[in-house]
């Protein structure tokens, strides 16, 4: 039986494009998993990552940025001429990863699934010569933020890293099609790996009664913008309610939030869904809502398992012009697109939807919800490790 080596620096039980790996490979292939936690698996082999020394090395980069101008200039050069010198993998690897390529390097595996442009380095390091390396992309890293310091610091390491890596891979797994096409530039043989749900036998539920009931979830941090949900629920008034069921990862945003939602009658906060309970849940709604910001190219690309979920909850989806939802919503005719990215456009498009087009979206959600679903991804991801690894 082949190995497969996936690297992840995340908890395991927060990756559920690692998840539906596993699912996929484990029964064909002797898995090995390295990432910071696992309380999902017990039939893999599993190695702990040293989540504290790569976060308090990754953050120690950027020590000298609230110097004073003159020192913050001179530390600057001397990093900038040093990471010249050591070039930017070769730092990660020694720096960052040299305690999980010491625990890692003891077998040599058939395939190594690196989750993260990061990890490369370490992925590669590994690589014996019948070794393929295959990347997993979450997102596109040389654009992950468009933030001043992001764009200064971390831009050209990015693209290093791309540039050096991901012609060498056999495959880059990329969340939807725009993503897949930017890493075409880079050489890459790119598939798309999108971010379905597991697929849940359910029905649409339908309502014939105001309020239409809106629901959102997901981590609650200042660049998702949540104010302009809230935002949409003032303009759209009594004949609306918005469920919101945030996940507290920024405690002085999340606070914001929780204050600023008492001054909307139509909104509900809600503590968060366990993954068991979130699509019978949702279920019981009437539209999800996507509502991310025009502020990065990956929110604007975003294709994210929330979306995914909302499908197999069977609900009719609103969405801002993100272009992958955008284009699976008109394509299936699942929900409506607001016009722009305010929530003065999004309430336009709400106002003019009736109860028989919520009703009619949720029955063509329900049509699509056995192809679109983890169970068929995995199908793909099995073909295309199939495919590299004959």
């Amino acid at each position: 039986m082949k190995s497969i080596l996936i690297i992840c620096y995340e908890q395991l039980i927060k990756a559920p494009r690692v998840i539906k790996e596993i699912n996929a490979l484990k029964s064909d292939y002797k898995i090995y998993c390295a990432a910071f936690s696992n309380n999902i698996f017990f039939d893999i082999n599993f190695i702990k990552l040293d989540a504290n020394e790569f976060f308090y090395k990754n953050e120690n980069i950027n020590f000298h940025l609230s110097y004073p101008n003159f020192l913050r200039k001179i530390f600057s050069l001397f990093i900038k001429i040093y990471l010249w010198i050591k070039r930017y993998d070769y730092k990660m690897l020694n720096n960052f990863y040299v305690d999980d390529y010491l625990k890692l390097k003891k077998i040599n595996y058939d395939i190594i699934i690196a989750h993260h442009l990061t990890s490369l380095p370490l992925a590669f390091r590994l690589k014996t010569k019948k070794t393929k390396v295959i990347f997993s992309a979450h997102e596109y890293y040389p654009l992950e933020f468009d933030n001043p310091e992001f764009l200064k610091y971390d831009k050209k390491r990015y693209e290093y890293l791309c540039e050096k890596y991901l012609k060498k891979c056999e495959a880059v797994l990329s969340p939807c099609e725009g993503i897949a096409n930017m890493y075409k530039r880079y050489n890459a043989k790119s598939y798309v790996f999108e971010n379905t749900s597991p697929f849940v036998n359910l029905k649409p539920t339908y309502n014939h009664t105001f309020p239409i009931k809106l629901v959102h979830h997901g981590i609650c941090i200042p660049q998702r913008k949540i104010e302009n949900i809230l935002e949409l629920a003032a303009i759209l008034g009594s004949n609306f309610c918005i469920d919101l069921f945030l996940v507290n990862s920024n405690n002085e945003y999340y606070n914001y939030i929780i204050s600023k939602a008492k001054e909307v009658k139509n909104v509900n906060i809600h503590q968060p869904i366990s993954r068991e309970q979130l699509i019978s849940q949702l279920n019981q709604y009437d539209m999800g809502i996507c509502f991310l910001p025009n502020n990065s190219f990956n929110n604007l690309y975003s294709f994210p398992n929330k979306f995914f979920e909302y499908i197999q909850a069977r609900l009719a989806i609103v969405t801002t012009p993100m272009v992958e939802i955008a284009r699976f919503v008109k394509k299936y005719g699942i929900g409506v697109v607001s016009e722009n990215f305010t929530p003065e456009s999004m309430a336009r498009v709400l106002e003019g939807v009736s109860f028989e087009h919520i009703n009619s979206f949720k029955n063509n959600t329900d049509t699509i919800t056995p192809v679109y679903c983890a169970e068929k991804t995995q199908e793909k991801i099995k073909q295309i490790i199939h495919d590299i690894s004959r």
